[in-house]
């Protein structure tokens, strides 16, 4: 092969390359995106995306909304009660992505560590509906961590957590003053892989069975959590703490 030709194939190739990556830069390739970091805060407004720690967004919420799958949405201290209406029942929180809800923060900064215990963030749902639900198709794993879920309260399942089809990771919350029909605390259903570490869980009530914890055709893994003073009301109700139905819940301390 001659020196022209071999010369003619490496530009062509060269050129090739070229077009492909300003296509790729053109058309933004969801594969390289980077994460994002999203700010909420009680003084905050809910405009833009919430990627500007000095102009935080006001709810968890509208937060969630913008976000995209790997996104940390930091949230500061402080008491957040706004409810939607996602899902057909109400609740503070909606999640049916694979991000990360933080609590802990200080705004203005935002800056890590968080410390939950000085910095309280609180999901108040105001005995309305439900403090987060997490609705997956089997394919989603959220983290929510350092946060204060108190006052869901729901005919249905899960009075500050419910999780369906979802693999969660839930650690260093207080989940407290909840109810619910089952599992007035923490409802897992059909949620293989979930887990949950450094939580406790307490003062919660189910007028059916599971007044803190219940699992429900879920694989999970609990880590150190504290489980205390729940209450289970209904005649003949099973597990005033935990009710395991169905469910493999391997515990670690």
């Amino acid at each position: 092969m001659s020196i022209q030709r071999i010369l003619s194939l490496f530009l062509c190739g060269a050129l090739c390359a070229f077009a492909l990556a300003a296509l790729l830069l053109l058309t933004g390739d969801p594969a390289r995106a980077a994460n994002a970091t999203r700010y909420v805060a009680t003084t905050g407004a809910d405009s833009g995306d919430c990627t500007d720690a000095n102009n935080p967004c006001r709810t968890v919420q509208y937060a969630l909304e913008r976000a995209t799958s790997g996104d940390l949405v930091k949230v500061a201290a402080g008491t957040y009660t706004d409810l939607n209406s996602h899902g057909g029942q109400s609740q503070v929180v909606y999640l049916t992505k694979t991000v990360s809800i933080r609590g802990g923060y200080v705004s203005p900064g935002f800056a890590d560590p968080p410390d939950p215990g000085a910095n309280p963030t609180t999901l108040d749902a105001q005995a309305q509906g439900r403090v987060i639900h997490i609705h997956g198709s089997g394919d989603i794993t959220p983290t929510v961590q350092g946060l204060r879920l108190t006052n869901g309260s729901t005919g249905d399942l899960g009075g500050a957590i419910y999780a369906y089809r979802a693999q969660p990771v839930i650690s260093d919350c207080q989940i407290y003053s909840n109810t619910a029909s089952n599992g007035g605390g923490v409802v897992l259903w059909r949620s293989d892989g979930a887990r949950l570490a450094r939580n406790a869980v307490y003062s919660n009530t189910a007028s059916g069975n599971g007044g803190g914890l219940f699992f429900w055709d879920s694989d999970a893994r609990a880590t150190n959590n504290m489980v205390t003073d729940n209450l289970v009301e209904g005649q003949g109700s099973i597990g005033a703490g935990i009710n395991v139905y169905s469910s493999t819940a391997v515990s670690y301390t």
